[in-house]
């Protein structure tokens, strides 16, 4: 150990001059440093301490005894075992560096931070430490600045906790990746669902991003970053890709520089992240700093001769301004920050201009009022002081800078001096800043989103309007507004739903319709694409800037909204009086603020469409209630009609009489009738199976059958009644005649019904357009009569509703609903035109295909048809009903079969092969109903020429029960109660050869 035995300790006499030339750079620099020196003699006891060592404690030079019980006293109570314990360890060890941190107690009782190193000096013979020397330096701002970080740091860990902070872990030994349960949780996934192998993780990465990663990845490993950031989509349990901001990291690497372990996390708040690094990068630079100061604080006690090229490096390498300043208030040195800082080209030219240009740049006032120090009056504090801090404003290049200034005096052999350190700290003070305004702009969204989850429908347009307040006033911002894209053809644009702005003088923002996708550069495609437009007025293209800049706008923020993919609108923001561009943490907020604005609104939107559906559920109901109610009288009149007459009729034995009771009979079962096909016409309407059938007719026909079917009700009440047919209507049509002539009998019905005496009903039909296959005509009937108004039209249509003057009239209520459904199934509608007490006017338009190849059916002469050589078969189990069949068909002569269900008609079939000429079967009968009779029927028949026509009776008419009856064989459809004129015509088509007699 002879080797690293050190002189002893001076005791008398002085150094060459070289030696006191370099002992005094090496007293500044520890001065400089702060650093107190100690020097332990372990078998005596005795201990020197520095001038600078019992100075840190707040003692004079020379106040404390050279023993070790000064060092013991000061440690604090709460540091002693753990100090003591090290200080063992170390000797025990006896090789290394002693190092410690304790809490000491200066002379006034404040408590202070302190780090203590040394190492040993001299040994014995038998390799024991003898001598240890070593250093005192103060830490007190170090580990409070490390409290603080801790602090901030906690809550950094809490606050990424509450928003969702997802990580992962990948061992390189193991080749195996841990995920957190905040990433299975939001990737949807339940703890040991995913194996955790690299082939797995990377098919969760959706492949357009697989690449970027991967090239990360490979960085990482060639050791080129340590850190890497990404944006990525990672697929969920349910399929769909999660857009996510991702940070991997090398936390470990082998001897080697091998990667051997790899920390991910995923965020989704952006500003919590953003306020992570930028603490985790001040620690780094705290960090960094410390070890810096220690290592060359080591450098200078244990390389005394370097002291100089380290001092000096140190000096040069920091990337703070430092200047010394003599007792003149002279510049006599600074570093090459310095001189950047403050735009010197030199330091020569620095030490020369400095003074006059800081005392140019320092302000009258601070920013809390206080008069501005001149540096002189600094320095002069620090020379009497020791050392003064502070925070203050410069104006450097026409701004003010906030900058922290640490002066400290350095005591030498010869004349003192000040050395100063300035911290910049503009890039502190925005950052904090932006905190400020992000925190308020979050809690601005917290509190939108609590007033509008509270909204009723009743005052939401105001809380709508509030919510636009609060965020406004949050950001700055001097209008906000929310657009709606329009539903329509053509160009898009969009249409204000709701705005506030902060001054009246701004005025009312009066852009037209198409004025954002006309005018704004493109803001449609941007935001349908999912971007926001964020920029400044004066970037925007001129009928932007035509729009913005006359109301002193400066800058504008749009925030797409979107439902189900659509892009439903945008929420706008307006700043003016500075240009300030919003920023992106600004933007991220307000997406997630938008968000929950425009769920607030549809959800709005929704209660009202309920609220309206609910009342108009209660109105349907009513409706249908006082339709049950007048249905059940509409029914009784005519019935009770038909008992009467047939009462009268059986007590009375006058032809003439019982003629005309059963006249009556019949015209009241006809009313009966229409009744019921009302009603069944408005379920099949309802129940969605109401079709038309298209065929060719003779419109000229049709209304000539509707006028003899109503000229004699029109009579009756001494109308008058005009038909007006445009004759370029072509001769031959083809729609559904049955459907078209039932809207029209509807219409006129009505014009007759609600016409007083001696009124005019027209009826028109004209040509509005006539092309090469199809003619538009437009048909309408229009009367002097009773007329309606707007309470009465806005209900004219809907089914079980009749106006006031109508409920005197009877009716079902039914027949305009009956032909508005009609007439939309032929894509058309029903127009009125209506004034109460002077008429009214019903028309619509249809567009009906020409049928000029097609020749009209010839009519048959009226008269009885002669079938005597024609036998039929009857299927009908109700008894009175082959009765009336007997009693309809007794005039044709032909011979009638009976039976009363479908096996009869197979038997009677089989056991006389060929004998009917036509079959009319009933759908619904006991034992074998007429679709089951059918189909053993044309099994029987076979592969046989001769097919014997079968027609269907059936009182359902729904398209469905006729397709059956088709495929099951049938040839025909008649409907019950069988019309004798219409049983007559089936059989002429399926008989062929009826005669007929006068």
């Amino acid at each position: 150990m002879a080797g690293n035995q050190l002189a002893p300790l001076p005791t008398s006499g002085g150094p060459d001059e070289s030696s006191a030339h370099f002992a005094a750079l090496r007293d500044v620099i520890i001065r400089a440093a702060g650093i107190g020196m100690w020097d332990w003699h372990l078998p005596s006891g005795r201990v020197i301490y520095s001038a600078q060592w019992e100075q840190i404690l707040g003692y004079a030079p020379g106040e404390l005894p050279q023993t070790v019980l000064p060092w013991e006293g000061a440690i604090v109570p709460e540091d002693r075992q753990r100090t003591f314990e090290a200080v063992d360890r170390f000797l025990a060890q006896g090789d290394g560096i002693y190092e410690a941190e304790f809490r000491m107690l200066r002379k006034d009782g404040v408590e202070i931070w302190a780090q203590d190193r040394g190492y040993v000096a001299e040994r014995d013979a038998q390799g024991n430490p003898v001598r240890v020397i070593g250093i005192l330096q103060e830490i007190t701002r170090l580990k409070r600045a490390e409290e603080r970080l801790q602090q901030k740091s906690e809550q950094l860990d809490f606050v990424a906790h509450i928003s969702g902070l997802a990580s992962w872990c990948y061992e390189a030994g193991t080749g195996r990746i841990t995920y957190s349960e905040e990433l299975l949780a939001m990737l949807g996934y339940r703890e040991g669902e995913l194996g955790g192998t690299v082939a797995e993780w990377e098919g969760l990465i959706h492949l357009d991003d697989l690449a970027e990663v991967r090239q990360a990845l490979e960085m990482l490993a060639a050791g080129d970053e340590e850190r890497h950031l990404w944006e990525v989509r990672l697929r969920r349990r349910a399929g769909d890709y999660l857009w996510t901001r991702g940070v991997a990291q090398t936390v470990e690497r082998g001897p080697g520089g091998e990667v051997r372990r790899l920390l991910g996390g995923c965020l989704n708040i952006d500003a919590l992240k953003r306020t992570e690094q930028e603490l985790q990068q001040a620690l780094m630079e705290n960090e960094h700093y410390s070890e810096s100061l220690q290592l060359k604080v080591q450098q200078a006690v244990a390389q005394l001769d370097q002291a100089r090229r380290v001092s000096t490096a140190m000096y040069d390498a920091t990337p703070y301004a430092s200047l010394v300043f003599n007792e003149r208030m002279q510049v006599i040195d600074c570093n090459p920050a310095a001189v950047a800082y403050f735009g010197f080209d030199s330091g020569e030219r620095l030490k020369q201009g400095f003074m006059p240009m800081i005392s140019a740049s320092i302000p009258a006032h601070q920013p809390d009022g206080r008069p501005s120090l001149t540096l002189e009056e600094r320095l002069a504090h620090a020379l009497r002081h020791g050392q003064t801090e502070f925070e203050s404003e410069l104006i450097l290049h026409g701004r003010r800078v906030p900058v922290q200034v640490v002066l400290k005096r350095i005591d030498g052999q010869g004349e003192r001096i000040v050395a100063g350190y300035l911290l910049d700290l503009r890039q502190l003070k925005e950052a904090k800043n932006e905190l400020l305004r992000q925190e308020r702009l979050l809690k601005a969204v917290n509190e939108m989103a609590t007033w509008l989850i509270r909204a009723e429908p009743e005052g939401f347009e105001q809380v709508v309007l509030s919510a636009l307040r609060r965020l406004g006033k949050s950001l700055a911002a001097d209008r906000v507004g929310v657009w709606r894209s329009l539903e329509r053809a053509g160009p898009p644009g969009f249409r204000p739903c709701f705005r506030w702005s902060a001054a009246e003088d701004l005025g009312p923002d009066e852009a037209p319709e198409d004025f954002f996708a006309e005018n704004h550069g493109g803001w449609y495609e941007r935001l349908s694409g999912g971007d926001c437009v964020n920029a400044l007025v004066q970037a925007l293209p001129e009928g932007a800037r035509g729009h913005f800049a006359p109301r002193g706008i400066e800058a504008v923020l749009a925030i797409p909204l979107f439902v189900g993919g659509a892009l439903w609108g945008f929420a706008a923001f307006e700043r003016g009086g500075r240009e300030a561009q919003f920023s992106a943490a600004e933007e991220r907020i307000l997406r997630s603020g938008g968000v929950l604005l425009l769920s607030a609104i549809l959800r709005n939107e929704t209660m009202l469409h309920l609220m309206s559906a609910r009342e108009e559920a209660l109105e349907s109901a009513n409706a249908k209630s006082r339709f049950l109610a007048s249905m059940s009288h509409e029914i009784k009149t005519p019935m009770n009609a038909i008992i009467g007459m047939t009462s009268v009729a059986r007590r009375t034995g006058d032809p003439d009489r019982i003629g005309d009771c059963l006249d009556r009979i019949e015209a009241a079962s006809r009313h009966l009738l229409g009744l019921l096909n009302d009603v069944l016409d408005m379920s099949k309407i309802e129940a969605m199976r109401f079709e038309l059938v298209v065929g060719a007719f003779s419109l000229r026909s049709m209304m000539e059958d509707i006028r003899s079917m109503n000229a004699g009700r029109a009579a009756q009440k001494g109308q008058t009644l005009r038909f007006e047919l445009d004759p370029h209507i072509p001769v031959r049509l083809l729609g559904d005649e049955l459907r078209l002539a039932q809207v029209v009998t509807n219409l006129l019905g009505n014009a007759i019904k609600f016409t007083g005496e001696g009124g005019v009903i027209q009826v028109a039909c004209r040509e509005r357009r006539c092309g090469p296959a199809e003619s538009e005509i437009e048909l309408s009937v229009e009367d002097n009569g009773i007329g309606m108004g707007d309470e009465t039209l806005s209900r004219l249509f809907k089914p079980f509703e009749q106006g006031a003057a109508a409920a005197g009239h009877g009716g079902a209520g039914l027949g305009l609903a009956i032909s508005q459904s009609i007439v939309a199934e032929m894509d058309s509608g029903i127009h009125v035109e209506s004034r109460p007490g002077v008429g009214s006017r019903f028309s619509f338009s249809v567009r009906l295909p020409h049928a000029e190849g097609e020749a009209p059916p010839a009519d048959r002469p009226a008269g009885a048809r002669d079938f005597s050589d024609r036998r039929i078969l009857l299927v009908e189990d109700l008894e009175v009903n082959r009765e009336v069949l007997l009693a309809l068909l007794e005039d044709t002569g032909a011979q009638i079969d009976c039976v009363e269900n479908g096996r009869l008609a197979v038997d009677a079939v089989r056991g006389q092969a060929g004998a009917y000429d036509l079959i009319l079967m009933d759908l619904y009968m006991p034992v074998l109903d007429g679709i089951g009779a059918t189909e053993q029927i044309r099994a029987l028949e076979g592969d046989c020429a001769r097919r014997v026509p079968i027609i269907a009776m059936t009182a359902s008419a729904f398209a469905e029960d006729v397709a059956r009856c088709s495929e099951a064989g049938m040839d025909d459809h008649l409907a019950k109660p069988v019309d004798l004129e219409t049983l007559l015509q089936k059989l002429d088509i399926h008989l062929g050869k009826g005669a007929h007699r006068p």
